[in-house]
């Protein structure tokens, strides 16, 4: 293995140190530079198979000389040597899927130019080589071998259209005149709720990252554009909102300011949906990074639960290497001006947009910092500034920085704070998201409110001039209609023009949506056929102890004679119908053990049992008495002490038998949570 399996980047020995090949303890190569990108607070999570690892740093990490390329003598026939079969040096022939891929010939192209006889009739050596790393990605999966999933990435719809789909020998997977991922199938197949086959979504993932990954930190755009805010997870609003806005197949050009995920109920199709346009679409589909594209935050929002339901938390891991992938904002240059497109706001750690450019994006964010403040910041609350007179007005438009209480982590910016900003980077206002807005979309610092409170020296904006449309230098736009299900909300899109007349602000609401379909795990199967034999079976440790407590202390313990026993053998004793000869029967032994202290224990039927709990634990009457005794009182047989205990006997004084009733209504109530989560259609 010479290339990065992370990265897909060659190993090199010293012309780069981010490139040199290290070996973690689990035994996979990984290159310095994506190291880097996943250490945390002396820890370092494995690319390949999530292994946590601890190291002070990076570079104490073992250099795996092995695996760094050996470079090759100049031969005669040109400056390097060349092997005479290029399809079978980029893949060994080991490899399961690299011989299935290239042992398939392709779908003849008609007028196709001609092609050496090397690669002829077969897939080009590099698009089948991306595919092999892509399976070398997926091999933490489950425990599943590299065979088994080899067979089940090789029977996706991905490699079938690898196969038949006319290509150029251009060595980058996903640029073939037919799409790999078409995100029009894709849409019907999430709105009738099928789920992507798990080779497919790894190989999306992949290749998103790879795309999103060679973007730069801020983002050079011109209009037109469609600005959407977050989404959460509702994924058939967004199909609404593509319906009312076009989609990129139309020619339209959109920017997602993040959120993609957490909250809603369909944050794995919004992902992988919005994944498949930006493959499909590279250079029509923007997509920053919102603070819930994290692992802090999207794992205690759903979307860990959801992708761990739906695909494994192997894909959820690799949405978080795709997630740190993403550019954090956009530069708008527009003829009338230049706008900035963020998730959250500035930061008193930037001052000049080379700043932002300079961050470190491939990194989780912390609780304070740069990074964290263009992920989290708010601009500062003014929904009351009509009700300041002009004093506290100055005051309020003064202000710079404040700590943000809504979010617990970054600031709220100030209106000083962000025209400092916006006239020292020549730009005109501020377009994020972050928060939800009944309208849909919110104007910050209103100017003709500032106008009204304030005397004439006020000096108005620059852009209210240049961009007359805006009242105030931030705007809010949020693009998930009825929030949680639950706010009432309308979504909201803005649409930037090239000239000021086409600027337009599109509200929308709701679309109805079904709920998920939920499969269940194995492990609540079991739960529900172990509740259903034993319905007053506690199934849990914490049930079991709610019954302990239930049933409260013990009662004082009192010896009990044996009983005498018959010397004919009872109906229903214990024995065995064995033949003469073949030994002593289970009776014969009870009767010798009650000679020698022992009890011998009734048998009791089904039925007495059922009957006596729906009676709240009345005798059995079709037992014997001995063993209606046993039942009602609760006898504790001890074989090694050789002694019967009777244990609150119906005539312990001053202690009353609990009910069950509790128990069983408790008991319904679980069994009825099961069978819900499995007759959910």
């Amino acid at each position: 293995m010479s290339t990065c399996p992370s990265c897909y980047e060659s190993f090199s020995s010293g012309d780069s140190a981010a490139l040199v090949p290290r070996r973690l303890g689990c035994a996979h190569v990984i290159c310095t530079s994506c190291l880097t990108d996943v250490f945390d607070s002396g820890e370092i999570c494995c690319p390949e198979c999530f292994v946590v690892h601890q190291c002070e740093s990076v570079d104490i990490i073992a250099v795996a000389t092995d695996a760094i390329p050996v470079p090759t003598e100049p031969s005669n026939g040109g400056p390097s040597a060349t092997p005479s079969n290029g399809a079978s040096a980029a893949i060994p022939r080991t490899s399961k899927l690299g011989n299935f891929l290239t042992s398939v010939p392709a779908v003849p192209k008609a007028a196709a130019p001609v092609q050496s006889a090397v690669n002829s009739g077969r897939l080009p050596a590099e698009r089948v080589r991306v595919v092999e790393k892509l399976l070398g990605e997926a091999k933490p999966i489950a425990s599943h071998a590299a065979s088994e999933m080899a067979t089940q990435l090789k029977e996706t719809n991905l490699i079938n259209q690898l196969k038949s789909a006319p290509c150029k020998d251009t060595g980058v997977l996903g640029t073939s005149d037919a799409p790999l991922f078409d995100p029009k199938e894709l849409a019907e197949r999430f709105r009738r709720q099928q789920r992507m086959a798990l080779g497919e979504a790894m190989a999306l993932i992949q290749e998103a990252r790879r795309v999103l990954a060679a973007e730069q930190t801020m983002l050079e755009l011109q209009p037109k554009l469609t600005v959407v805010g977050d989404l959460h997870g509702q994924f058939y609003d967004l199909l609404n909102l593509m319906e009312i806005s076009g989609s990129p197949a139309d020619g339209v050009q959109f920017l997602f300011l993040g959120d993609y995920v957490d909250r809603g109920k369909f944050s794995c199709e919004v992902i992988l949906f919005l994944l498949a346009l930006k493959v499909t679409y590279p250079t029509r589909v923007w997509m920053i990074r919102g603070n819930h594209e994290c692992k802090s935050v999207s794992g205690h929002f759903g979307f860990k639960d959801e992708c761990k339901m739906k695909y494994g938390l192997v894909v959820y891991h690799q949405f978080m290497l795709c997630f740190r992938a993403m550019p954090l904002c956009a530069i708008i240059r527009a003829p009338y001006g230049n706008m900035l497109a963020l998730h959250g706001g500035i930061s008193p750690e930037l001052n000049t947009l080379d700043d932002i450019r300079a961050i470190d994006r491939f990194a989780e964010p912390g609780e304070t910092g740069a990074l964290c403040d263009l992920l989290w910041a708010d601009p500062l609350g003014d929904g009351d500034m009509h009700q300041l007179d002009e004093r506290e007005l100055k005051q309020f438009l003064a202000t710079d920085w404040v700590a943000n209480p809504l979010r617990g982590c970054s600031h709220c910016f100030g209106y000083n704070a962000l025209m400092r900003f916006l006239e020292h980077n020549g730009l005109l206002c501020l377009i994020r998201a972050h928060e939800v807005q009944e309208a849909g979309f919110y104007e910050h610092f209103d100017v003709g409110v500032i106008e009204q409170g304030m005397d004439s020296r006020y000096t108005r904006p620059d852009f209210t001039s240049r961009l007359p449309i805006l009242k105030g230098p931030v705007m809010t736009v949020f693009s998930a209609p009825n929030y949680c299900d639950s706010h009432g909300n309308k979504g909201a899109i803005l649409c930037i023009g090239d000239t000021l007349e086409s600027w337009m602000i599109c509200e929308f609401d709701c679309v109805p949506h079904p709920e998920p379909v939920v499969t269940p795990s194995a492990a609540d199967a079991k739960l529900l056929s172990m509740v259903l034999a034993c319905p007053y079976m506690p199934t849990t440790f914490l049930e079991m102890v709610n019954v302990a407590k239930e049933l409260g202390p013990p009662g004082p313990m009192v010896e009990s004679a044996p009983p005498k026993l018959d010397s004919k053998p009872r109906r229903n004793s214990l024995r065995t119908n064995k033949p003469a000869g073949s030994g002593r029967a289970v009776g014969d032994v009870a009767a010798e053990d009650a000679g020698e202290g022992l009890m011998r224990i009734e048998s009791i039927s089904v039925k007495d049992i059922r009957k006596a709990f729906e009676t709240g634990g009345s005798a059995p009457t079709s037992a014997s008495s001995s063993a209606a005794t046993a039942f009602e009182g609760g006898v504790a047989t001890s074989a090694a002490a050789g002694t019967a205990r009777a244990v609150n006997g119906p005539s312990s004084p001053g202690r009353k038998r609990p009910s069950l009733d509790g128990i069983t209504s408790r008991r319904k109530s679980s069994v009825m949570d099961l069978r819900l989560k499995f007759e959910r259609p």
